[in-house]
């Protein structure tokens, strides 16, 4: 079973709920052990080992004016057997974000991100409610709910997470942290969604020779980052629409030169790195706190 299930449709969630988690586990045995021993000197770099079928190569994501070799292919994380777990729990990801979870009156990530900005609006408090913190909040929350719908796919998740995916959702919120400063200055369109750069989701890696660039990391959990930009896009448009937040809220961006918190971009980064990894469901945390360039300990005592 080679098929990557990203359709949004009831047999994506019902195959899911009929797996055997034992077999998900089996699928994944020894994986983190197995990507240590591979690079072990940062997690991100990991990524990759197993080169997909040719129908992946035929174009690259990253901008065309770069240079690749003749046998330039895409890698990923995952072998065979592990990709189609792997695709479903990006599905599940996705269409809980975009959908919620409507026979559990779950709301979309888009009406998530509404009401936390609401409760925050709500608290007696001087400070303006802050986009970046409402979608953090947000997007652990369909992990979440992801989590305890689909419990037959936890290794799945685990191993997403353990590669880049805590380190793909950080950017993904980082990207859209400025969606409410745009709305509220008449500056938010589609483009910003449907021409965003996917670059930045996946990873270049020379080949042999180093002059031309050799592969590319398939990046597995795309649907949910693009799931988290539109949700996030279509937030921003209707809480640009209250004017108490708009006045709060422009005040707040004035004072910090920023969209979604204060301090520059990489200090933004951190901060949503660390709020999410404290949101995230326990069963991630461990594999979490391993993701962001922070350097693996091997056998050798090497880092």
């Amino acid at each position: 079973m080679e098929t990557t299930l990203l359709s949004h449709d009831s047999r994506t969630a019902n195959l899911a709920k009929s797996l055997d988690p034992k077999k998900v586990e089996q699928a994944f045995a020894g994986f983190e052990e197995k990507f240590v021993a591979r690079s072990p000197h940062s997690v991100p770099d990991m990524r990759g080992g197993n080169k997909l079928p040719a129908a992946y190569h035929k174009k690259s994501f990253v901008p065309g004016y770069l240079t690749f070799s003749e046998d330039f292919h895409r890698e990923t994380s995952f072998d065979f057997e592990q990709r189609p777990f792997v695709g479903m729990a990006v599905a599940l990801l996705r269409d809980v974000a975009r959908d919620g979870l409507p026979a559990k009156n779950i709301p979309p990530l888009e009406q998530r991100i509404i009401d936390d900005m609401t409760i925050q609006m709500s608290r007696s408090s001087s400070e303006s409610p802050i986009f970046t913190d409402a979608v953090t909040a947000s997007v652990a929350a369909v992990i979440s709910d992801c989590l305890q719908e689909y419990p037959s796919l936890l290794r799945a998740y685990q191993a997403l997470f353990y590669t880049a995916g805590f380190h793909g959702t950080c950017l993904a919120i980082n990207d859209v942290s400025r969606y409410l400063s745009y709305a509220i200055n008449g500056k938010l369109d589609s483009t910003l969604v449907a021409d965003k750069d996917r670059g930045m989701f996946y990873g270049l890696h020379m080949g042999d020779g180093d002059s031309d660039w050799g592969y590319e990391i398939y990046c597995n959990g795309m649907p949910f980052a693009w799931a988290i930009q539109d949700g996030s896009h279509d937030a921003a448009g209707k809480l640009a629409e209250n004017k108490t937040l708009v006045v709060n809220y422009q005040s707040y961006v004035d004072v910090f030169g920023i969209g979604g918190g204060p301090g520059d971009n990489a200090t933004k980064y951190n901060r949503i790195k660390e709020s999410l990894e404290k949101l995230l469901p326990i069963e991630l945390r461990n594999r979490a706190a391993t993701v962001g360039y922070k350097k693996v300990q091997t056998d050798t005592g090497q880092t």
